[in-house]
């Protein structure tokens, strides 16, 4: 992170060196300066998503909605008679009300 920054600076340095004296900069220098930043931009954002990836509460999230779907499964598998849920090879007429 603080090389990212470092670089960062030394990237903007032409443009605040220029601004404080007044001075215009070259274009060349202001198009490498501008994607510099850009590509060190991109890095720190890289390295902020690697920061906050998945943590072991998100794990544990994950693996209490799975208990809880294989809880709704199976409530619904031990139904008893005839419970109005469709299942697989069941046929459906639909007609219309007015």
């Amino acid at each position: 992170m603080a090389v990212v920054v470092a670089t960062s600076i030394i990237a903007l340095a032409p443009l605040i060196i220029s601004g404080v004296r007044g001075e215009s900069l070259p274009e060349g220098l202001v198009n490498i300066t501008d994607k510099s930043v850009a590509g060190l931009l991109t890095l720190l954002g890289t390295i902020g998503g690697l920061l906050f990836r998945q943590s072991r509460a998100d794990e544990q999230r994950v693996d209490n909605t799975t208990a809880a779907f294989e809880a709704i499964k199976t409530a619904q598998a031990s139904t008893p008679g005839d419970s109005g849920t469709i299942r697989d090879g069941d046929s459906v007429t639909m007609e219309k009300q007015a």
